[in-house]
């Protein structure tokens, strides 16, 4: 028999959501351990990271921003209270929670657009749904068009295809349509001279 079994969800990652903030506009200047030294203030560090850039020509140099991970909810909230936009350094420090900061980024990352991206991938969907439209307005045509004007050959081609489609209709059609326009043609030329005769 099968057994259902329940598997816990992670309660850790739950945990460090609560006590996980991010420290933002944070002067370049200051080092890993001048900010250490200052977040260890309010209470014990589980996980602190200053982020860096990793590449280009700022390679080695801080990026403004820090997340830190308190042992406890209330050393968190604590320092969020007490140096959320105080000035360190030459600048004014931001301070959020790390989860609803990463909700924040999710909506940005959405709705940026590069113009050069985002224009080809716009041309592929316009291409793709005008290639749908093409085939669909072919097949409504096949549709409408007599099973006569379809033959399948019993002959070998050189070109490959199994199917003749034969056109005599609509050729048919196209020259009534042409004498008829040729002869409407040569009325408006009359009526168009200065004096004609009725």
């Amino acid at each position: 028999p099968l057994t259902t079994a329940v598997v816990p969800i992670p309660q850790k990652e739950v945990v460090d959501e609560d006590r996980r903030v991010w420290i933002g506009n944070l002067d370049t200047r200051i080092t890993e351990f001048q900010l250490l030294k200052i977040v260890q203030k309010y209470g014990s560090i589980d996980k602190f990271d200053l982020m860096y850039h990793k590449s280009g020509p700022l390679a080695g140099q801080s990026r403004g921003f820090a997340f830190v991970t308190f042992t406890e909810t209330s050393r968190a909230e604590v320092m969020m209270e007490d140096l959320n936009g105080k000035k360190v350094g030459n600048k004014v420090v931001v301070i959020k929670w790390a989860h609803t900061l990463g909700k924040e980024v999710e909506k940005t990352k959405s709705e940026i657009i590069i113009p050069a991206l985002g224009q080809k991938k716009e041309k592929k969907k316009i291409s793709r749904v005008s290639q749908i439209h093409a085939i669909e307005s072919k097949l409504k045509m096949m549709q409408q068009l007599p099973s006569e004007d379809f033959q399948i050959s019993n002959e070998p081609s050189t070109s490959g295809c199994l199917i003749n489609v034969y056109n005599h209709s609509r050729q048919h059609k196209t020259n009534v349509f042409q004498k008829t326009r040729n002869r409407n043609h040569n009325r408006t030329d009359t009526r168009n001279k200065p004096y004609f005769r009725k």
